[in-house]
């Protein structure tokens, strides 16, 4: 389905998200795309895994722990990885990048 990743993976990302651990997020991204069949699969596989973090940053934007302009620039900060990762950026330096821009409330 066009949802999220399932809770276990969905959560192993939150903590690899939350320690700001691009190489952790990068090979979590790495290991659902390797258990895909086809392209097509891990094109999906992608989506939800940005989707996922989507979720993360609208959480943090509905907590009203950041200045409003600034949690609509994590929005745009993932919205822009997933645009590179399409075009088949590295993973790593991809979310690498993309952490670098968000703002972690506290």
């Amino acid at each position: 389905s066009e949802g999220l990743l399932d809770e276990e993976d969905a959560d192993e990302v939150a903590e690899a998200f939350a320690a700001k651990d691009a190489s952790a997020l990068a090979a979590k991204l790495a290991e659902l795309k390797d258990d895909t069949e086809d392209d097509s699969d891990a094109q999906l596989v992608r989506k939800r895994f940005y989707r996922t973090l989507m979720g993360f940053v609208r959480k943090m934007m509905l907590g009203d722990k950041l200045p409003r302009y600034q949690a609509f620039r994590n929005i745009e900060a993932v919205e822009d990885a997933y645009r590179q990762s399409e075009r088949s950026m590295n993973d790593e330096a991809v979310l690498s990048f993309m952490l670098d821009r968000i703002v972690f409330p506290g």
